[in-house]
């Protein structure tokens, strides 16, 4: 399915969706870009196109495993979620202003407790004597499944 059909049933969908808001979870690297650029999740207008492009990838890079399956229709959602976060024009033609219904998408990270895949990080640490040094921090799945739900309550 082409973006520019896809586009107006999604905001539609989400102008009438009766639950408070569509969340995608993210890959804590992605999490950690956004960060280092000192950017909300929730609000990707202060990227500039090159970095809104980059955070594109490395978010398609970075699916969750129940996301793999559909990859090209999330790939679509995932640049829908994004270009509403970003307050972008999208494609296709609806009534339906980004406005509404920005408060309706957000981007989420499971806590850091639960990692859903092995993945390394390169991180920079102060060591004793106080120079700044570059470590390989591996992070360990500790969640054996084929989607997982995280529920927040209050």
């Amino acid at each position: 399915m082409q973006p520019e059909h896809l586009h107006p049933l999604l905001l539609q969908y989400l102008k009438s969706m009766q639950n408070e808001t569509m969340e995608i979870i993210i890959h804590p690297k992605c999490q950690k870009f956004l960060a280092s650029l000192d950017v909300s999740h929730e609000d990707l207008t202060t990227l500039n196109a090159e970095e809104l492009a980059q955070f594109r990838k490395m978010v398609k890079e970075n699916k969750q495993k129940s996301h793999r399956i559909c990859s090209e229709t999330m790939d679509i959602i995932y640049d829908f979620v994004m270009d509403i976060l970003a307050r972008k024009p999208l494609s296709g033609t609806s009534p339906i202003k980004i406005e509404t219904v920005v408060s309706k998408v957000k981007l989420s990270t499971y806590p850091e407790e639960i990692i859903e895949e092995d993945w390394e990080e390169i991180v920079e640490e102060e060591n004793d004597e106080g120079e700044v040094i570059t470590i390989k921090v591996q992070h360990t799945a500790n969640a054996a499944h084929s989607c997982l739900l995280y529920i927040k309550v209050g």
